[in-house]
């Protein structure tokens, strides 16, 4: 169909197939209010809900209470948009979706840009709902993906229905990370927990061949057989004297670290006193 100066409203349901329509019109016009879409001699397209502003972006869309592009396919994409030098899907919306695409077995939302953004998203919503993406499998019992992150069309990191993170490459975070599961490192033993204080001790005068148990030290979260490391300052294990000092510790009773100090060799050390680190990794 070609038309030379009039533009058209559709209403568009893919049931498989791209291309099922095909419409050209002048550029950027509108017959009434009801009309919901327009397609440029230039290929560029913008839509628009009954009532909602005219977009002045071809290829773009807007809404005042509606979708700004709404899309729903059985096996082809839902919304599919493409740009060599801009935004290939945009869609603004004041009180719902910018963009909406829904696809049973294909992508909902797919868009190709050659220099620009692919697909763009902005909220103003300040809500703990709203975002300015949002992408959902509604597939029963947590199976498929949530999203996949591609670069030349291989997979480079994944979010699956369960909400599990994988990536190939390499992860960097500015802020703090938190898990609430186990962590490997490196195909090892996953770490369930990691507990970490400082507390300050005294060292009792220990002469050659001897050790001196320290009052026991209260450490919420400590069970009988947890890993334990120390770390311990140089001043309170060695001096111009020549004492060594070794320093180790065990989970006594629940909640309880005791740590025990010997002189192995060397003359009496003197009276120390400082801060320790004792660190404990669950498995």
């Amino acid at each position: 169909m070609s038309v030379a100066s009039r533009s058209w409203t559709a209403d568009m349901n893919s049931s498989g197939k791209k291309g099922l329509v095909s419409v050209r019109v002048a550029p950027n016009r509108w017959a009434t209010s009801s009309t919901r879409l327009a397609v440029a001699n230039d290929g560029s397209m913008a839509a628009r809900s009954a009532g909602g502003p005219t977009p002045t972006v071809p290829g773009q869309s807007a809404s005042s209470g509606g979708f700004g592009v709404s899309g729903v396919s059985s096996n082809s994409y839902g919304v599919y948009g493409f740009s060599p030098n801009s935004i290939g899907v945009s869609g603004n919306s004041n009180n719902n979706y910018g963009v909406s695409g829904f696809s049973s077995n294909s992508y909902g939302v797919y868009g190709v840009s050659n220099n620009g953004v692919a697909i763009f998203g902005n909220a103003l919503n300040t809500s703990a709902t709203s975002a300015a993406a949002v992408f959902n499998n509604a597939a029963t019992g947590n199976v498929g993906n949530i999203l996949l992150g591609q670069s030349g069309q291989v997979t480079k990191f994944s979010v699956d229905g369960k909400g599990d993170v994988t990536a190939s490459g390499n992860v960097t975070a500015s802020g703090n990370v938190t898990a609430s599961g186990s962590v490997t490192i490196g195909g090892g033993t996953p770490i369930l927990e990691h507990l970490s204080q400082t507390t300050t001790i005294t060292v009792p005068a220990i002469s050659p061949s001897n050790c001196a148990t320290l009052p026991s030290l209260t450490f919420s979260g400590a069970s009988d057989g947890d890993t334990i490391a120390l770390g311990v300052k140089n001043a309170l294990i060695t001096s111009a004297a020549g004492y060594i000092l070794n320093y180790f510790g065990w989970v006594s009773a629940a909640d309880t670290i005791t740590i025990r100090v010997c002189n192995p060799r060397g003359p009496s050390n003197s009276i120390l006193s400082g801060p320790i680190r004792v660190d404990i990794w669950k498995h």
